[in-house]
């Protein structure tokens, strides 16, 4: 098992760290703790002053979520999705965002036509990370009257043009968009 997000994850647990996940990734990495929380796809849990929805997303592996929250302190939410080709679902009232944008199809194409990417591996980021093309399809269909900043995460060296893809999702939401490597 690749445990590209997760390499902590026993450590964390065991020094009393609560750790939320879904039975999916918790048989996956085979995680058994006192401090190890099972989360469902569209059940709203708490934690401290902050409520967390979880929804199902798409990647390469055991049952992958994002995660809508919500602080009850100020009101503000914030939704963040990494490691997925599509989000689905459209949450009203987002101010902040924290969304993979992993590559562009016009630089992914370049790099695999120069051969500084295996072909072979070309369907694997098609089927488990998001495009700054389907990125900015979904911020179309979805209200961004209070959405103050987007943060780009999950962004692969070489295969997305940076800039082009922050001003065009600046042009876009009229959000302040900062980046993540």
């Amino acid at each position: 098992m690749n445990k590209d997000h997760c390499k902590a994850v026993d450590d964390i647990l065991n020094i009393g760290m609560n750790v939320y996940c879904s039975s999916g990734t918790a048989e996956a990495l085979n995680l058994q703790n006192q401090n190890l929380n099972i989360i469902k796809s569209k059940e709203l849990f708490k934690i401290g002053s902050f409520d967390v929805l979880p929804f199902d997303t798409k990647h390469d592996c055991n049952e992958p979520l994002g995660f809508l929250i919500k602080s009850n302190a100020t009101g503000e939410k914030l939704l963040f999705a990494t490691d997925t080709y599509l989000i689905k679902y459209k949450f009203p009232g987002v101010n902040y965002f924290l969304l993979e944008c992993n590559y562009d199809i016009k630089t992914l194409n370049k790099n695999i036509a120069s051969g500084s990417i295996p072909k072979a591996l070309k369907n694997r980021i098609l089927k488990s990370h998001l495009s700054l093309e389907n990125l900015i399809d979904y911020l179309k269909k979805i209200d961004l009257s209070v959405a103050e900043k987007i943060y780009l995460i999950h962004i692969s060296s070489g295969n997305l043009d940076l800039k082009k893809a922050v001003e065009e999702i600046q042009q876009l939401t009229f959000a302040e968009v900062k980046t993540f490597n």
